[in-house]
């Protein structure tokens, strides 16, 4: 087995350790003597959902690009793979969806998510495209207002989506970045910023300035791999 050519100890006590498992590369062969019992799937199932309950809650601002570009089978699989999203997040988690195209629309205000679930992922499934691509004043919006109605003790996030290039924002990449750069004293409770370039027409440079500033990172996805990257994103939550 390669893990075992590559010096991994087996999980499974009955399977018989070669090299490099040996007295002669420092491995003591009669090791473990007392082995954990593997919980049953109700036990895991069980911690996972005591895990939703105390884990710190995430105060969270999805921006998605719905310009004319997001047309087709792009704006289908955002539609699809954010309604997954929402969907492993937890009632205690806040969300806020905001659209933006020539202009910014919040589709739900950041609020608890478990009285609204439904009525969200209702409106998640009417998002059409159309429209230019204010991408900065989306992105500077979004922070401002987390900034502003987000709870520090929680974590604070925003996921950036989008498939082209800023074509009409009043604000410049400097300004927000400059506003990100000026929080990032506050360490380990500053907003982390998550970007997907969606598509090869993305300005990922861009896109990476964003992100890799807060501590968030950068994301290269395509209709094909979008719910990847979500469900990637969801394990930092």
């Amino acid at each position: 087995m390669k893990a075992l050519e590559l010096g991994f100890r087996p999980v499974d006590p009955s399977i018989s350790l070669s090299t490099p498992l040996d007295a002669q590369h420092g491995v003591d062969v009669s090791q473990p003597k007392t082995v954990l019992e593997i919980p049953s799937a109700e036990i895991i199932n069980d911690i996972q959902t005591l895990w939703t309950q105390v884990k710190k809650p995430v105060d969270l601002v999805v921006v998605m690009d719905i310009s004319g570009s997001m047309n087709g089978k792009k704006i289908t699989s955002a539609r699809s793979s954010l309604m997954e999203f929402i969907n492993k997040l937890a009632d205690r988690d806040q969300l806020q969806i905001n659209l933006f195209s020539s202009s910014i629309t919040t589709l739900t205000p950041l609020s608890a998510l478990g009285a609204k679930r439904q009525q969200v992922l209702n409106s998640v499934s009417g998002i059409f495209e159309g429209g230019n691509t204010v991408l900065y004043d989306a992105a500077l919006d979004a922070y401002n207002g987390l900034k502003t109605s987000g709870d520090p003790k929680h974590i604070r996030a925003i996921i950036i989506l989008t498939d082209g290039e800023d074509t009409a924002s009043t604000a410049s990449l400097d300004d927000v970045v400059a506003k990100i750069k000026a929080d990032q004293g506050e360490g380990g409770n500053s907003i982390k910023l998550f970007t997907i370039a969606f598509g090869d027409d993305a300005d990922k440079k861009v896109l990476q300035q964003l992100a890799e500033p807060t501590g968030g990172k950068q994301y290269d996805s395509s209709p094909e791999t979008i719910q990847k990257i979500y469900d990637d994103i969801a394990t930092f939550f």
